[in-house]
């Protein structure tokens, strides 16, 4: 429950000087769309787990609990708001061709069937709720009037709540070490405390950091304005990233930063910015190296833990290779189960819970978004037009290999992949991959109309 209430602080605070600020910067009143406001109710639900050390067994036993009550509610909410838009615009004629939107839909559909014969039946069907609220929410923009701008617009909402969210975290790490800094069982990259706030693990606000250090870095080559806000979130992702001490998010963030500068500023990286990173590893490899092994060179060896798990998975998938175990249940209560090992809440990697939850039958429709999604991104980024965003893509692979990513349940990853799902869509139906004719910029300067007066003057 405290994470949740220091989410709900936080955000507030953001919406608040959001709300502030809207008549000094006019763009700001497109983000106070309904859309935008289920989407995050849908995320709030995401905070609301469980304290403690849960075994399978106690998650069969005790299904019921405060915190998945408090989850159900906010994604029944969320989807209460964007599902009435959702089903007005799906009767209204829009481009078709929305090919990797509707894989995902697909996916989620073999995922709701799972629930017939789901080793965990009301786990399978609560989780399918909470993704259904999430989706709701980017498909109503999607299927809206202005998807293209609208999406990129939710992209960048996801990411500045998670910059609040790191900044908050960031700041209490300082200031209220004790909640926001633990001990943990292994040493941090620079300090004893590991960040670890009450409302993400440490290695989702690894994860996150390198996301919005992507997106920022991108933003503050090809941005005309806002570069001063960019700047702060890189500072603040930064620092977050180095604090969680979680090695998934470096990995994540040199692909990520380094595709960005590739793209953007090919002779920075390769006169400066890469010789410099390589002459700073030589220099210090040690103590990088043990700081990434966490002085355990087994970590290299066995990815800290993970290979026993993935085994696990892969042999319970082997016994129902085309229907698995039920969505987001084979892992943890079947194949996790197995080895004594219930008290994970995932096999730690997005595509074995795809394979042991659903199978080969929803592995296929997801995979076949991923590839839509990687051509547009591949294709987009060859032009070199809107790269903070497209660029988002790899480290949510990175990320789904080695934790659920958007191969799980609904999180901030799945919610992103759908959104990259829905502008590869919008870009595949309009024929647009390279830099737009239109002055876009223009466009985000002027000021538009809120997300229900967009629809009436559609209408």
């Amino acid at each position: 429950m405290i994470g949740l209430a220091w989410t709900v602080a936080t955000w507030s605070l953001m919406v608040l000087v959001a709300f502030g600020l809207r008549n000094r910067i006019p763009r700001l009143r497109t983000y106070f769309g309904l859309e935008n406001l289920a989407l995050l109710i849908a995320l709030l639900g995401t905070v609301s787990v469980v304290s403690g050390y849960t075994e399978a067994e106690e998650v069969l036993r005790e299904p019921v609990v405060l915190e998945r009550v408090i989850r159900g509610a906010l994604a029944g909410l969320a989807l209460a708001i964007a599902g009435p838009i959702l089903l007005g615009r799906l009767r209204q004629p829009r481009s078709t061709g929305y090919k990797a939107i509707s894989a995902i839909v697909i996916y989620l559909g073999v995922a709701l069937v799972s629930t017939l014969y789901s080793a965990a039946p009301l786990v399978t069907a609560a989780k399918v709720f909470e993704v259904a609220a999430g989706l709701a929410a980017v498909l109503a923009v999607a299927y809206g009037p202005n998807p293209g701008r609208r999406l990129k617009d939710m992209v960048t909402l996801v990411l500045v709540s998670q910059l609040a969210l790191l900044t908050a975290g960031v700041i209490g790490f300082f200031l209220l070490p004790d909640l926001f800094g633990p001990f943990e069982n292994r040493p941090g990259f620079v300090s004893l405390r590991t960040l670890a706030p009450p409302f993400m693990h440490n290695n989702t606000v690894s994860a996150v950091s390198a996301l919005v250090m992507a997106f920022a870095v991108a933003k503050l080559i090809s941005a005309r304005s806002g570069r001063a806000f960019w700047a702060a979130g890189l500072v603040i992702s930064t620092l977050a990233l180095i604090l969680s001490s979680g090695r998934q998010g470096v990995a994540m963030a040199l692909v990520a930063v380094g595709l960005v500068l590739w793209v953007e500023r090919r002779k920075l990286l390769a006169f400066l910015i890469g010789p410099a990173a390589v002459l700073l590893f030589i220099t210090y490899q040690g103590p990088i190296i043990a700081a990434l092994s966490r002085d355990r060179p087994s970590n290299w060896i066995d990815l800290s833990g993970r290979l026993p798990w993935w085994e696990a998975a892969l042999s319970a998938w082997e016994q129902h290779p085309w229907m698995g175990w039920g969505y987001s249940t084979g892992g943890r209560f079947v194949a996790l189960q197995a080895i004594g090992s219930g008290g994970e809440s995932s096999v730690h990697s997005g595509y074995l819970e795809v394979l042991v939850g659903v199978g080969i039958l929803g592995a296929i429709p997801l995979l076949y978004a991923v590839g839509r999604v990687v051509v547009w991104a591949v294709k987009k980024m060859a032009s070199r037009s809107d790269t903070a965003v497209v660029v988002l893509i790899v480290p949510l692979i990175i990320r789904t290999a080695v934790s659920p990513g958007f191969g799980g349940w609904l999180s901030v990853e799945f919610v992103l992949f759908a959104l990259l799902a829905g502008l590869a869509d919008v870009d595949s139906a309009a024929g647009r991959y390279g830099r737009q004719p239109t002055d876009e910029w223009r466009l985000d300067q002027e000021n538009l109309l809120s997300s229900d007066s967009i629809d009436s003057a559609s209408r």
